[in-house]
């Protein structure tokens, strides 16, 4: 579990008033065994609430107005909504949630996950034979229709591809 919260007194020197925007590995847990990816072999580890209520402090305090959650896989994270939750009511202006797309389509119903400013998925083809051969899973479907509940519910939806030679033509 993740529990020192400590910065280094240079990194808050060199960069108070000056951070705009965090990415926060709330998890290294992840649903996927992508080939390009780094994470599919990564030791379980869940940020504790405690943890991220004091990362989220210092980095407002610091100047941040932007914090994206990833992973592994960040929807993976029973608390993901809290969080949220949390960097909304100390006044994060923009949340982000990137994710590859695989989770249960309800969380997009959850009110406090609704406070998210956008969820980016990651999709690696243009269609699901190209998004298999890359992922080595056939999710490309559970994604697409995960992408059209959230952008028919509202949400600002962005797509992010990992370019590699079988999606480059694309």
């Amino acid at each position: 579990k993740m529990k020192n919260t400590n910065t280094d007194s240079s990194f808050e020197k060199k960069f108070n008033g000056k951070l705009k925007e965090v990415f926060l590995y709330i998890t290294s847990k992840c649903n996927l065994r992508c080939p390009h990816c780094y994470m599919g072999d990564a030791k379980n580890i869940n940020m504790e609430i405690d943890a991220l209520k004091s990362l989220l402090k210092k980095t407002i305090d610091l100047g941040a107005t932007k914090v994206t959650f990833l992973g592994g896989e960040p929807t993976l994270h029973p608390l993901l909504p809290n969080f949220i939750k949390i960097a909304k009511n100390l006044g994060f202006d923009y949340i982000r949630l990137d994710t590859n797309g695989e989770f249960n389509s309800s969380l997009l119903d959850n009110s406090d996950f609704k406070k998210s400013s956008d969820i980016c998925f990651s999709l690696d083809g243009v269609d699901s034979k190209t998004h298999a051969r890359i992922r080595t899973i056939k999710n490309y479907h559970s994604i697409i229709k995960n992408i059209k509940k959230a952008i028919s519910i509202g949400y600002k939806v962005r797509v992010t591809m990992t370019v590699n030679s079988f999606n480059l033509h694309q």
